[in-house]
C-alpha cells in the first residue's frame, strides 16, 4: 500500500508513511482506517512522512483532503506534522495547514524530519502512556 501507518501508544503518536504512487482514493482509505484502529487514543499527534510519494496534488485535491480531516481529527486533539521533500509539496502542505485552521485542526508543514519529530514530541499529549 502506498500509505501505511503505525500507532505508538507509549509515544502518543501515529506515524503515517507514504511511498510511491498516492492519490485521493488512497488518502481517503487511510483517513477512514486510522480512526477505526483500537490503539488510537485521544490526544495523539500524527507525523506524516510524504518524502517518498509520487503525487502532485492539485489545490482542489488539498481542499478535498482537508475536508476529510475532521473524521480523523475528531478522535483526538493532537497536531499533524507533514514532512515533504520538494518545495511544491511544501506549498501544498502549507495550503492544507491554512485550510485546516478554521476546522480547528493543527497542521504544520516541514521539509526536515528531525524538526517535525521534535515538534510532535514536544506537544503535550493526553495519549502518552506513562
Amino acid at each position: 500500500m502506498p500509505l501505511s501507518y503505525r500507532i505508538d501508544p507509549e509515544a502518543g503518536l501515529v506515524t503515517v508513511k507514504g511511498a510511491g504512487a498516492v492519490d485521493l482514493r488512497e488518502a481517503k482509505r487511510l483517513l477512514q482506517e486510522i480512526p477505526r484502529d483500537r490503539a488510537l487514543r485521544p490526544g495523539m499527534s500524527v507525523l506524516v512522512d510524504l518524502t517518498a510519494i509520487e503525487w502532485s496534488p492539485t489545490p482542489q485535491d488539498m481542499r478535498t483532503l482537508v475536508g476529510w480531516l475532521p473524521q480523523l481529527a475528531a478522535p483526538y486533539a493532537g497536531a499533524i506534522a507533514v514532512v515533504v521533500r520538494t518545495s511544491f509539496h511544501f506549498g501544498m502542505a502549507r495550503m492544507a495547514a491554512i485550510l485546516a485552521g478554521p476546522k480547528n485542526i493543527e497542521v504544520s508543514a516541514y521539509m526536515d524530519m528531525a524538526e517535525a519529530e521534535a515538534y510532535v514530541r514536544r506537544r503535550p499529549s493526553a495519549a502518552k502512556v506513562s
